[in-house]
């Protein structure tokens, strides 16, 4: 997986700042390496090793089957793109309510999002955790 790639690279360089004596040549091999990797995973896959939202494009006109619904169903949840499997043009996501565990996700339903941002349901829900404690909507 080239997101590995990178951050092996990218680990060996570190640890280089740290005090561990790779060798200067190293070193130098490695920086030039990880910034080579990122560069190519920017432009081949630019969502990969990224926070990214499941999110149902603006306009979009959804069907019933099996595939639409499975997307509908996890709108909003988020998680981290770890992989990208070029042969069907997926994402391969890790969410954040199942660490470990992994679907697959076609570019066209993930948006990229801050550690900060909070996604429509978590907004929805703090408006509904103020309603029950007895705040006014806005």
């Amino acid at each position: 997986n080239i997101l590995r790639a990178y951050d092996l690279f990218h680990e060996a360089a570190e640890a280089q700042l740290q005090g561990e004596d790779f060798g200067a040549r190293f070193y130098r091999m490695a920086k030039i390496s990880a910034a080579e990797l990122r560069k190519e995973i920017d432009n081949q896959s630019p969502m990969l090793g990224k926070r990214v939202e499941v999110a149902i494009p603006a306009g979009f006109k959804h069907g019933v089957d099996r595939s639409t619904m499975n997307v509908m169903s996890i709108v909003g949840q988020r998680g981290k793109a770890v992989n990208f499997d070029r042969e069907v043009s997926k994402y391969a996501v890790e969410f954040d309510i199942n660490p470990g565990q992994t679907a697959k996700i076609k570019p066209q339903y993930l948006k990229v999002v801050d550690e900060g941002e909070i996604t429509a349901t978590q907004q929805t829900a703090g408006l509904e955790h103020a309603r029950a404690a007895g705040a006014r909507s806005p």
